[in-house]
């Protein structure tokens, strides 16, 4: 998924180029870089050509995909990916991931915030489906596009490319003066809870400090947080699922 160079296998490239010259800038007066095209030359330069992987991804079976995300939906279409949908609620068990930790980029690319170096969590769920909801097998030609495109790693994932933006904004939160009362029983009913909790408190003194975050972490550990905050909405499978609940989808976007 994502590669470097490796500057431990050096080839040689015959290279036609300019002598490097610095001069003066008529602009700033200051000194810049130029070539001199009187001063030609031909020789063998260093060339890195090789690249290893720095990230390795596992093919899954197939992914799933909650039919809410149409733009996405609509892109595999117009790449003419081969889809099945849903035909009826179903409950299945999937690896979801989980966003950890990522950067956004401080200026626009391409009229979008790019996200970066993310780190994921896994965990294995029974998540609820519902009639319509997509299924990708990854038996195709177009395995390649659909992983690049699918894993949340990815650097021209759709993650990436701010399709996914919505499940990192949290929706539900708690108001402190009334959290206080709550997270006391909490802490009073899960005694391992508790013990974590100060622990956490005796050695993180920027924690200790502030009252959100203490309360916010108890609360993120509570029933009332929203499992939905930072799951990634593509599941992976490990199996196929019977063709009896499963039908075509033909791509009915046509390229353009």
């Amino acid at each position: 998924m994502q590669w470097k160079i490796d500057s431990s296998f050096v080839d040689s490239l015959y290279f036609l180029g300019y002598e490097s010259i610095v001069k003066k800038s008529e602009v700033t007066q200051r000194d810049i870089l130029s070539f001199d095209q009187q001063q030609p030359y031909a020789k063998n330069v260093a060339y890195y050509n090789t690249y290893k992987s720095v990230l390795n991804v596992q093919k899954p079976t197939a992914y799933l995909i909650p039919q809410a995300w149409h733009e996405v939906i609509e892109r595999l279409q117009l790449n003419q990916i081969e889809m099945q949908q849903l035909k009826r609620d179903t409950t299945l068990k999937v690896a979801a991931y989980y966003i950890k930790n990522y950067n956004t980029g401080k200026t626009a690319y391409e009229g979008h915030y790019l996200h970066n170096q993310v780190s994921l969590k896994n965990d294995t769920q029974l998540i609820q489906f519902f009639k319509g909801d997509y299924l990708i097998y990854c038996n195709q030609s177009s395995n390649r596009y659909i992983i690049e495109t699918l894993e949340p790693q990815g650097v021209d994932a759709f993650f990436a490319w701010n399709f996914f933006d919505g499940i990192l904004q949290q929706k539900e939160w708690f108001s402190d003066y009334l959290w206080d009362d709550v997270a006391i029983e909490i802490l009073k009913e899960n005694p391992s809870l508790k013990a974590e909790f100060e622990i956490k408190k005796a050695n993180d003194s920027t924690f200790s400090s502030s009252s959100w975050a203490m309360y916010s972490w108890i609360f993120e550990r509570s029933k009332w947080y929203e499992p939905s905050h930072l799951r990634y909405p593509v599941y992976r499978l490990d199996r196929k699922i019977p063709d009896f609940i499963l039908t075509p989808v033909s791509n009915k976007i046509s390229n353009r």
